[in-house]
């Protein structure tokens, strides 16, 4: 489960690595993803240094959260996860209480990015989250594409034959299958690529 104070000192850090790295590397490596998904094992027998997703979340946030799924854009990350794990949180010394959680709030504001996190019971989904943020996109597109006619005095701006308006974002995903396998979690919109090579390069993992 999400790591203590250990996991909090690095987390800022890990972050502005991981959007340096998606920056640098959008095209070659991340696929040029705008939004990142990682869902994890249901069952923490599920969940070891081995799974590919639990890595990432132990790379994070110091440890790993079971049944939880997480969505990264730009400015924002989504962590929906049970109750359990969003109330109490697990160190390698034992339990901790939520008090935790705003440290991790605290920290990825310094990286300029929001960290939102909801309970299963919220009837929350991955689809909510990830159509949300797509949408969110595809309105920054509209806007930058608007901006470059008017700039453009003879009229030539090409744009995608839409307004500006991209009918699919690209959505990496971090773990061993794409979550648009199950059926309830597919979001409208949104095309699934791979790209948990390019964590492993990150993370040094080989």
């Amino acid at each position: 489960m999400i790591g203590g104070v250990g996991g909090i000192k690095k987390f800022a850090d890990r972050l502005q690595l991981l959007y340096s790295d998606w920056k640098a590397h959008k095209g070659r490596q991340w696929r040029n993803a705008e939004l990142v998904v990682v869902r994890t094992p249901q069952s923490y027998d599920g969940c070891d240094t081995l799974n590919d997703s639990c890595r990432f979340f132990q790379w994070l946030f110091g440890d790993y959260v079971a049944d939880s799924y997480i969505v990264i854009s730009r400015s924002q990350i989504y962590l929906l996860c049970s109750r359990d794990d969003l109330w109490w949180l697990w160190t390698r010394g034992g339990w901790v209480d939520a008090r935790l959680l705003p440290s991790y709030i605290d920290e990825a504001k310094k990286v300029a990015v929001d960290l939102v996190v909801k309970d299963w019971g919220s009837g929350r989904k991955l689809a909510d989250a990830l159509e949300k943020m797509a949408e969110d996109l595809r309105a920054q597109a509209l806007t930058t594409s608007k901006k470059t006619k008017r700039r453009n005095s003879a009229g030539r701006c090409s744009d995608s034959g839409n307004g500006g308006r991209r009918k699919t974002v690209i959505v990496g995903f971090i773990g061993e299958e794409s979550p648009e396998l199950a059926e309830e979690e597919a979001a409208k919109g949104v095309e699934w690529t791979d790209v948990t090579d390019a964590f492993y390069i990150l993370a040094g993992i080989k």
